[in-house]
């Protein structure tokens, strides 16, 4: 399918890829996978970088239910049971809410790259990606998120960088 080709083609991280080409493998002929569908064990090297939040109709309730080590140390704190407008977004809320209220609504992949994803964090740039689950095929319940976080000097570096996080 063409845009599921043009929206892989975005993902500028080598692991970004391999995120979601596993989660595409896991739905199969369906539009998106559920929970159940994902083994961790499958991508367990990426473990530090993934986290499963659940979620509702509204996107202000989308929750951490589990955050992988590496998240704490992009987001500089503990996410696990957090909701993701409890974090001091400043003016990322807006930006935030647009993202997973399109993978709730219309059940779709995001993904994008972003400076500064919380307060304080101005030093970084964030590659996100988020993917829909459903355990019922038509509503999104949980998100697969995968985050790469590097020094903005080195993601603007004038010198290529291999983005193989």
């Amino acid at each position: 399918m063409p845009s599921e080709l043009a929206f892989r083609a975005q993902l500028v991280i080598k692991n970004q890829r391999r995120v979601y080409d596993y989660w595409r493998g896991c739905a199969g002929a369906r539009r998106m996978p559920s929970r159940g569908d994902i083994d961790p064990v499958a991508i367990a090297d990426l473990l530090p970088a993934i986290g499963l939040l659940d979620c509702g109709e509204n996107p202000v309730d989308v929750r951490y239910r589990l955050a992988g080590t590496r998240l704490q140390e992009i987001f500089g704190l503990e996410l696990t049971s957090r909701s993701v407008f409890d974090l001091d977004l400043g003016d990322k809320k807006g930006y935030w809410a647009a993202a997973y209220s399109k993978v709730i609504t219309e059940k779709t992949p995001m993904q994008g790259a972003l400076k500064g994803p919380i307060a304080n964090r101005d030093h970084i740039i964030l590659f996100w990606l988020r993917l829909p689950l459903s355990e019922d095929g038509k509503t999104v319940n949980k998100i697969l998120s995968y985050d790469v976080a590097m020094p903005v000097s080195v993601a603007i570096a004038d010198k290529p960088y291999a983005l193989s996080s």
